[in-house]
């Protein structure tokens, strides 16, 4: 490992490549972790008794974990952004360290040899933000931002990586996160970490880094490369939580997004429109969600070239049986190219989104 970190910061080798070539020695040191039993290497944080943070899922899989909301309490909802915000902080310490150690002006920080060595960091595969329309308003998902910091004195910004999120969190359950990353938001707090932005419509609530201030009454938007352009539809407007789930995230992860939202079948000259639009038939992949019958995404996968991703959701009447109708009719879809997630998972279909575009751009 040390060898391959002196090659990176001589420029023998691309930051890519050191990535790959460290992934490779994860095994190694998952087995040693099983000698030395250092949770460090065995690539997860231990939070009290309750939950086991991965840390390297971001370098593994290009994704981030993402933490699920419900069933959780505020207690240990924090308890979990603490460690994440902890580690993403040593991870970025560890990132300016080995940019020193390329410049030569000085040694590379102990932190970056064990960022290495737990397979973490957010390196080329880890998750971005876009930081582009809504951003101190909450975005397209609607939001607010609560600023929590040292002494309360925190920054808001966007930044270009490094973003922690949880999924299905309620209102109720945002306010009592608030309140208590108020509480704990001096010395050692997980105010330090960065600042909450909670997006009600997909509830998801999203920590942020801190950043700098940018002018007078503005913050920096530092917006991330492309990954690729998608658009997410919906049948109708109570879909579209689920949507906004999938889209949001998606855009986290650097991907643009185009949105086109209630252009069921049932009114399919609306559907008509939206496909007629430039950017919809550039977009590399769709995202159909639907409820009730769950037609849509045969009808867009037989008209677009590009790989539909189908997500079933829970709205309908009777029979529907809680998304299990419209799960059937997506599997059974007539129109090839179709790949289905399960019932409500906006989540799954974002990270459907990632990998096919990150695959296509060679990873």
């Amino acid at each position: 490992m040390s060898g391959i970190l002196s090659r990176l910061s001589h420029g023998e080798i691309t930051p890519f490549e050191a990535k790959t070539e460290l992934l490779r020695l994860q095994p190694q040191i998952w087995k040693g972790a099983a000698r030395e039993n250092t949770e460090k290497a065995k690539g997860y944080d231990s939070v009290e008794s309750f939950a086991k943070v991965d840390i390297s899922r971001a370098a593994r899989t290009g994704l981030p974990e993402i933490i699920f909301g419900e069933g959780k309490t505020p207690e240990q909802l924090v308890a979990i952004l603490t460690s994440m915000g902890r580690r993403r902080r040593l991870e970025e310490e560890g990132e300016r360290g080995l940019a020193r150690g390329e410049d030569g002006r000085g040694e590379m920080l102990s932190a970056t040899k064990e960022t290495a060595a737990v397979g973490a960091g957010t390196g080329q595969a880890g998750p971005c933000v876009e930081g582009g329309e809504g951003a101190r308003e909450g975005g397209r998902g609607g939001g607010s931002v609560t600023t929590v910091g040292s002494g309360g004195q925190g920054v808001r910004a966007c930044a270009a990586q490094g973003v922690i999120v949880a999924s299905r969190v309620s209102p109720k359950k945002y306010a009592a996160v608030v309140a208590l990353l108020k509480e704990e938001g001096g010395e050692g707090g997980v105010g330090e970490y960065g600042w909450v932005e909670y997006k009600p419509v997909p509830r998801l609530l999203i920590l942020r880094p801190h950043g700098r201030k940018e002018g007078k009454g503005g913050f920096e938007r530092r917006k991330p490369p492309s990954i690729g352009l998608i658009t997410v539809m919906c049948a109708g407007t109570a879909d579209v939580s689920v949507a906004e789930e999938a889209g949001v995230l998606a855009e986290l992860c650097g991907v643009e997004v185009e949105r086109a939202y209630d252009v069921g079948v049932a009114g399919i000259h609306r559907l008509f429109d939206a496909l007629g639009q430039e950017r919809v038939r550039r977009s590399q992949v769709v995202v159909c969600v639907a409820g009730m019958d769950g037609a849509l995404p045969t009808v867009v996968a037989g008209l677009l070239p590009c790989p539909v991703v189908a997500v079933p959701t829970s709205v309908g009447y009777g029979v529907g049986k809680d998304g299990l109708a419209p799960l059937l009719t997506m599997l059974n879809a007539c129109a090839p190219g179709v790949a289905c997630v399960n019932i409500d998972n906006g989540v799954g279909a974002a990270g459907m989104v990632v990998k096919i575009l990150r695959g296509a751009k060679g990873g």
